[in-house]
Order: C-alpha cells, then structure tokens, then sequence
C-alpha cells in the first residue's frame, strides 16, 4: 500500500512540475510575440518613411532607395512569419489590444 502511496506523490509533485514549466514557456512566448511585434512595427515605420522619402523630387526613381525599398520588404515578409507566436500556446487568438505585456526578470 504505501508502494502507491509513494507512486501518486511523485506523479503529483511531477505534474505540479509539468504545469510550472508550461506556464514560464508560455509567458517567454508571449514575451517574443511581443517584441515580435514591437520590431515589425518599427520596420513598417521605417518602410514608410524611405517610400515617403523615395517619392520627394529630389530623390524620385533613386535606385539606392529603391533597393532599401525593396529590402525592407524582405525584412517585413520574415518577421510576419513569426509574428503570432502566441498562436501556438492559445485555441484562439487574443483581441487586439488585449495583451499584457509581460518581462522576464
């Protein structure tokens, strides 16, 4: 009998073990996500600011812009690859606006 007794605390000090490391995985994912999104925000800034610039009649039809253009369309399309992390810890995903913003310490 206390063969038993000792199977079930160890499953349950496991399992109390499993749910922590889930938890402190899940909240460094959100955290990711969230810097994921910080970065394709500033890269969607600067994107706009060089069309912006590439547009003025100073710097019309400059290839220089044009390929900076061009390069951070290429950057934009690899951080929207990683830009709903969160979707793999959640069923569904969070409204916009609603997530916390957590920071490891």
């Amino acid at each position: 009998m206390t063969f038993y007794y000792i199977i079930l605390v160890t499953s349950v000090v496991l399992n109390v073990l499993a749910c922590a490391y889930a938890i402190t995985a899940a909240r460094r994912l959100f955290v990711v996500d969230n810097n994921i999104e910080a970065i394709e925000e500033t890269f969607v800034s600067f994107q706009g600011h060089v069309e912006a610039l590439y547009e003025t009649e100073m710097y019309y039809g400059d290839e220089s812009i044009r390929s900076l253009i061009d390069h951070s369309k290429l950057v934009l399309n690899e951080i929207e690859k990683y830009d709903n992390l969160y979707l793999l810890v959640l069923d569904e995903p969070l409204p916009e606006g609603d997530s916390e913003e957590i920071e490891l310490g």
